[in-house]
Parts: C-alpha cells; sequence; structure tokens
C-alpha cells in the first residue's frame, strides 16, 4: 500500500505526463487482484460448509 502513494511521488516525479503515474497504478492494483486471486484460492465453499453452523473448526460434542 505504501507503494501506491510513495511510486508516484519519487520515482515518477520525472514524468511530466498524466499516464506515467496513471501506468503505475493500473500495473500495481492488477498485481494486488493478482495476489487476491491466489492467496484466497485454496478457500471454497465445502470447507465453510462441513462445519455446523455457530461451531468454530476444531470445536465438537466433546462435552
Amino acid at each position: 500500500m505504501l507503494a501506491m502513494f510513495v511510486v508516484p511521488y519519487t520515482l515518477l516525479r520525472t514524468v511530466d505526463t498524466w499516464y506515467g503515474s496513471a501506468l503505475f497504478w493500473t500495473l500495481a492494483t492488477l498485481a494486488v487482484i493478482a495476489v487476491n486471486v491466489a492467496v484466497s484460492a485454496g478457500w471454497s465453499q465445502d470447507e465453510a460448509a462441513a462445519e455446523p453452523e455457530g461451531q468454530l473448526p476444531g470445536q465438537g460434542d466433546e462435552h
């Protein structure tokens, strides 16, 4: 997140056109989306449906 503010105002400060930072923001946004997809790819509805509602994973009727 910090790079979204730092890079346009430091590394791209000599770029006098608007599309210099716009290109950076577009590529950075695509990178964030790709990381989100990679992180959440292992999640599934089947895992969530396997646990009874109101119980945390690992909790059972052990009482």
